[in-house]
């Protein structure tokens, strides 16, 4: 899992600052993103957010899951990032199917990024969306086409 691999790649930091977090303020809550140093990373900051567990789509987990990465990009915006590298929310423990990760995130994203929407970007610029294995990015692929009504010519 992603975050097997980043704490495999940023060092035990990264597990004690989360722990000491979770002493301190109990879980994150869903729908939230807390913010930790990178350990051995390269990156300035990690962000740790808790999607929705998928229960069917009848408990609000579009909604949930949509309000998870706008708390993401308002934070990076908080933190004056330039930039973002956003996974698809999808694997264990949530279990979100990926045509729903894969269309919420990109409505979400046209939604938050398009004027008139409230959220001002002043130093944010640059929303990397990580999509592994193939399968995840040829849905995100497909749904990209349709989101932003790109055509083929």
């Amino acid at each position: 899992a992603l975050s097997s691999e980043i704490l495999s790649q940023g060092g035990p930091s990264i597990q004690v600052e989360c722990q000491q977090y979770i002493d301190t303020h109990d879980k994150v809550p869903v729908g939230r993103a807390v913010v930790t140093h990178t350990g051995a990373l390269r990156q300035k900051y990690l962000l740790h957010c808790v999607a929705p567990a998928w229960k069917g789509g009848n408990h609000n987990e579009e909604r949930v899951l949509a309000e998870t990465i706008q708390e993401c990009l308002k934070t990076c915006e908080k933190l004056k990032c330039k930039s973002i590298a956003l996974p698809a929310i999808i694997r264990e423990p949530y279990n979100i199917p990926i045509f729903i990760t894969s269309k919420v995130t990109l409505k979400t994203l046209q939604e938050i990024t398009c004027p008139g929407s409230g959220m001002n970007f002043n130093y944010l610029k640059e929303i990397h969306l990580v999509l592994a294995p193939v399968s995840t990015m040829k849905q995100f692929i497909i749904d990209f086409s349709e989101t932003f009504s790109v055509r083929e010519t």
